[in-house]
């Protein structure tokens, strides 16, 4: 097949994980992602082990196939920079806080302006509006408050279990991803753009699509152990 995305330009100012994995995936269907770096920190994932030959692995998994490009975003050159680059990009993807994008100048109202075709893609925590929007948060964090880690033992007396991968963080990628292509075969009939507002928090509620609906229809919390996905059969404690 044909790689689906090949012509499409991305522009990537993610860094760690929720991000980057999106753009990965944008970037294996054939899209062209450019990565914006801080000059001086880059992305905080470049230093995390292992690292061969200089190079972070976990890095790699999730950045292969990127072009990179250091840029000051505080600067108004490094913004005039953006500027010229998200003309001719149909994608940009974000993961600051609410509100830096803005300050910096270069927010969807800013580029889309240039570029009434670009599809603008935030990450954040809990989204870009609401009482928590400026709150810091970890994948961690944000499967405990969906209730991922409350059904995570098979009995209601044992501490949680740490899953061993950043649920929420991957599966965010995912569903930001998805709204990507939605957004971009809008465009091909309508000639316009939109904002895309991905909450990792609400991605980790969705989740837990199971557990809600038995709640609303009973009242009844999942409980660890009683529930069929929980470990309420004998065979799950082989």
């Amino acid at each position: 097949m044909p790689a689906a995305l090949e012509g499409i330009t991305v522009l990537d100012f993610t860094r760690l994980l929720p991000g980057p994995f999106c753009t990965q995936l944008l970037c294996n269907l054939g899209a062209e992602v450019i990565k914006i770096e801080d000059p001086k920190l880059g992305d905080y994932m470049r230093s995390v082990p292992p690292i061969v030959h200089d190079v972070s692995y976990p890095f790699l998994m999730v950045n292969r196939g990127k072009r990179s490009l250091s840029v000051d975003l505080k600067t108004p050159e490094g913004q005039e920079i953006v500027h010229k680059l998200a003309r001719g990009s149909d994608v940009v993807v974000e993961q600051f806080r609410p509100g830096v994008m803005a300050r910096l100048r270069v927010a969807y109202d800013d580029l889309a302006m240039m570029n009434p075709r670009l599809v603008y893609c935030s990450f954040s925590g809990y989204g870009q509006t609401g009482p928590y929007k400026d709150l810091p948060g970890h994948d961690i964090n944000f499967q405990a408050l969906a209730g991922i880690l409350g059904v995570t033992t098979g009995r209601e007396d044992k501490a949680p279990a740490i899953p061993g991968v950043p649920i929420a963080d991957l599966a965010s990628g995912f569903n930001a991803a998805l709204a990507i292509l939605a957004a971009l075969r809008v465009r091909d009939r309508t000639g316009r753009g939109e904002f895309i507002d991905v909450s990792i928090y609400d991605t980790a509620v969705a989740l837990m699509v199971l557990g809600l609906a038995r709640f609303l229809a009973t009242g009844e919390e999942p409980v660890a152990g009683e529930t069929l996905l929980t470990g309420s059969f004998p065979f799950y404690s082989l």
